[in-house]
């Protein structure tokens, strides 16, 4: 992700970002190769898909504890902190949801390439975009502020 394509050149955030679009292309060659020997990489693809998903739900967890530390001065609301509808700016939105459209897509075939396999722990996987986007729009989401801010 470049810092120019960002609004007013803000780089808040870009690690969240770079380590979202990383997790896609990183996660498509365990896939792939499970999806080649399930018996012998089966099981690596098992282990990075929940650990994907155990750092989505942390990252979740942390977005959740922002969020409601930031709604005591701001609208902060499910749809704008997990969704990032209307608190950030495109291209941010355009890379996550490219991302999770990528990594859910990925995992989705591959498990319905080797149903009842242990590939369809992959499905986890995009646990981790969930919990960056959510964290990104947590710590620089943009929120209308509160009139009756408490003290």
């Amino acid at each position: 992700m470049d810092r120019d394509t960002l609004p007013n050149n803000e780089s808040e955030g870009v690690w969240i970002i770079a380590l979202a679009w990383q997790s896609t292309v990183a996660l498509i060659p365990f896939l792939l190769v499970g999806l080649i020997d399930v018996n012998r990489f089966g099981i690596l693809v098992a282990v990075v898909s929940c650990s994907y998903f155990f750092l989505g739900l942390s990252c979740l967890l942390v977005a959740l504890l922002i969020g409601l530390s930031r709604s005591k001065y701001e609208i902060v609301n499910v749809g704008n902190l997990f969704l990032l509808q209307g608190s950030v700016p495109k291209p941010v939105q355009k890379i996550f949801l490219v991302s999770l459209f990528f990594q859910s897509l990925s995992v989705v075939l591959v498990a319905a390439m080797r149903p009842y396999s242990i590939l369809a722990f992959g499905v986890l996987a995009p646990t981790l975009i969930i919990g960056l986007l959510g964290l990104w729009g947590a710590k620089h989401g943009k929120f209308p502020s509160r009139d009756d801010s408490i003290d």
